[in-house]
């Protein structure tokens, strides 16, 4: 039998802040969007977020988002996220499902592309240095 104590710090110790991983994932999408966004003013663009799952099991995650500009550079604005996620220490094996693109004309007359996205992709649990310490730690 095992001490009940260590079962509670087990337990702890493989508990996944998931309000710390929502808060990576905003603040990469944030830094896209100011990045993508430092250009004309005609190349506006907007990346939000819809909806998150979270599995603990897994340590995946997935989310679906809306990215809209003015320009039709959607799919660049989505790969910039993509490679700013595969850059993050925090994340692996990110995955995209894109669907396509929708272009309106707005009552003004400006014109606006909207593309749809589904990105999955693990936590990462290997092991860094404590500036780049990961989410989780699997190997306590």
């Amino acid at each position: 039998t095992k001490n009940q104590l260590a079962i509670v710090s087990s337990l702890k110790n493989s508990r996944i802040n998931w309000t710390s991983v929502i808060n990576k994932l905003e603040m990469t999408v944030q830094k896209v969007n100011t990045e993508h966004n430092s250009g004309s003013a005609t190349n506006k663009s907007t990346i939000k977020i819809n909806s998150i799952d979270l599995s603990t099991e897994t340590k995946k995650i997935s989310f679906n988002g809306i990215n809209t500009t003015a320009s039709g550079t959607n799919r660049e604005v989505v790969t910039f996220l993509i490679e700013a996620l595969e850059s993050s220490p925090d994340f692996k094996n990110i995955q995209n499902r894109t669907f396509p693109l929708s272009k309106s004309v707005a009552t003004d007359g400006s014109t606006e592309y909207t593309l749809n996205f589904r990105i999955e992709m693990e936590l990462e649990t290997g092991e860094f240095s404590e500036k780049n310490a990961p989410l989780v730690n699997l190997n306590n």
